[in-house]
């Protein structure tokens, strides 16, 4: 029998079974190479504890600066000329 138990990582269209003894959310992800930033948001934080059938999720996050050029008409302005 073997010990330990099960715990899926999902992350970039992937999930990956490992099967651990012991650990934390950090150490899964790096087991299965999954990086993570700052932004990225977890199913449960780095420093959680590892359990049985645990499902742990990386949302990634990015961030795009986009630029717009757009043209505005502005309406002709009648002035009231006084005589």
């Amino acid at each position: 029998v073997p010990a330990g138990f099960d715990v899926t990582v999902k992350a970039d269209g992937a999930d990956t079974m490992l099967r651990v003894s012991t650990g934390t959310v950090e150490s899964a992800l790096e087991t299965v190479g999954v990086s993570v930033s700052a932004d990225d948001v977890l199913s449960a934080p780095l420093s959680e504890t590892l359990t049985p059938d645990m499902e742990i999720t990386v949302q990634r996050v990015t961030y795009r600066d986009v630029t717009k050029t757009e043209t505005i008409r502005l309406k002709p302005r009648r002035k009231k000329i006084i005589p």
